[in-house]
């Protein structure tokens, strides 16, 4: 299903996902909630961090505590509608990338590819990320 987002709101048109990646901002990350079913897990790649990625660093407990409080409000809200939020931070891993080619090359991931631009266009392609 492709979603304009400049004519609909993603929120009031899908239902009963498993999974959201949020890239976004707070207000999407929130309306993210609403399109998961029971159980399901939203994804943030844009915050705000979660417990478990204080943990993993290896924060101190002031920090760790700063961090828990940051992702409280988005962490109360999955949970009271029976969801799992949870944060991952990005980096370069060329085994996760050809992990990601595999889900590619077997059909299990289809990117969409809406225009290409020449590098000399740039400019006009960046406001359609």
């Amino acid at each position: 299903m492709v979603i304009d987002y400049t004519s609909q709101d993603f929120e009031k048109v899908l239902s009963g996902y498993d999974v959201v990646l949020n890239s976004q901002d707070p207000k999407t990350l929130a309306k993210s909630l609403n399109v998961l079913k029971p159980g399901g897990h939203l994804v943030s790649i844009s915050g705000p961090p979660d417990p478990a990625f204080a943990e993993a660093l290896g924060l101190n407990p002031l920090l760790k505590l700063v961090v828990r409080l940051l992702s409280r409000s988005v962490r109360k809200k999955a949970r009271s509608r029976g969801l799992h939020y949870s944060f991952l931070f990005m980096h370069a891993d060329g085994r996760q990338l050809e992990q990601i080619a595999g889900l590619i090359d077997g059909g299990a991931l289809r990117p969409v590819v809406d225009k290409i631009f020449p590098f000399t266009q740039t400019p006009e392609a960046i406001p359609l990320l």
